[in-house]
């Protein structure tokens, strides 16, 4: 897949974004997904992009202070208005090289200009090698479509 439509970010999780159990707050996880998507999202429409919408949100297993979180966030979904980011989340432990998916989600962003309205179109157009065009649905095995296309 090309690199305009998939990012990873990493972070160690920190005591600061955790509760007394030592378990990262969901917040925290959100607040990496959106970061994340964000850059799938801006990359993809070459512009400003603004958060519309969160779609489900999966917490399987907790994230542990001192673990790295790694999103892995993947365009799946390009319409006029809209585009959806899927994420994935997995925890590393470090002394042990041990990794678990802890986190799915999935969200909406769509373009805007400077002042915030909602641009024409998302830009983008046809990437070579992801069969990804504007008003098409995106077929992930992980992340199958479960939404209609958006209205014109």
């Amino acid at each position: 897949m090309a690199a305009t439509s998939r990012s990873c970010l990493t972070k160690l999780m920190s005591p600061s974004s955790a509760n007394l159990m030592g378990n990262v707050h969901g917040g925290t996880i959100l607040n990496i997904c959106e970061q994340a998507g964000r850059m799938v999202a801006t990359r993809w429409s070459r512009g400003s992009v603004a958060l519309v919408g969160a779609g489900r949100t999966e917490f399987t297993k907790p994230i542990h202070v001192g673990e790295v979180a790694t999103v892995d966030a993947i365009l799946d979904y390009v319409g006029r208005h809209v585009m959806r980011v899927s994420m994935s989340v997995e925890a590393e432990e470090l002394e042990t090289g041990r990794k678990r998916l802890t986190n799915r989600a999935s969200m909406w962003y769509s373009s805007v200009d400077i002042i915030g309205r909602r641009a024409q179109d998302n830009g983008g157009g046809q990437e070579e090698g992801t069969g990804m065009t504007v008003g098409s649905r995106i077929l992930h095995p992980l992340h199958p479509p479960q939404v209609a296309d958006d209205a014109a």
